[in-house]
């Protein structure tokens, strides 16, 4: 039996909030994800983390740089888990964050259409 694209979505922002929660230490306000073919785009709202709120007005090159870091930290995250609980290849992540509005969006490249994954893997409890 495949797994239902609803009950795929929900698992994926599962996973996509406890690597939010593992690397920023705070979960995701809101989040929605879409998937379209070969991309899943997740968009979300992240609480921006109050030592970076101090820095900015004070070193803004730095919490740019700052945030930039933990962009490439959260993407080889989140492509480990995704590779291993969903067994999905991924091709490439594009992540950006935008700190004055705490937005983030996520586009993950697989190697193939999304639905030939889901007919591959079995229910998720």
């Amino acid at each position: 039996m495949s797994l239902a694209v609803g009950e795929f979505k929900q698992e994926l922002l599962k996973t996509y909030n406890a690597v939010n929660k593992e690397i920023f230490h705070g979960g995701v306000r809101q989040q929605n994800v879409e998937l379209e073919g070969k991309r899943i785009i997740v968009l979300s709202c992240n609480g921006r983390a109050p030592v970076l709120k101090t820095l900015d007005s004070r070193v803004p090159n730095i919490t740019s740089y700052l945030d930039y870091l933990l962009a490439q930290i959260f993407k080889e995250k989140i492509k480990e888990e995704l590779e291993k609980r969903f067994h999905l290849q991924i091709t490439a992540i594009f992540k950006d964050y935008d700190a004055m509005t705490e937005t983030s969006g996520t586009v993950i490249y697989l190697e193939r259409d999304f639905q030939s994954y889901l007919s591959e893997l079995p229910e998720l409890l």
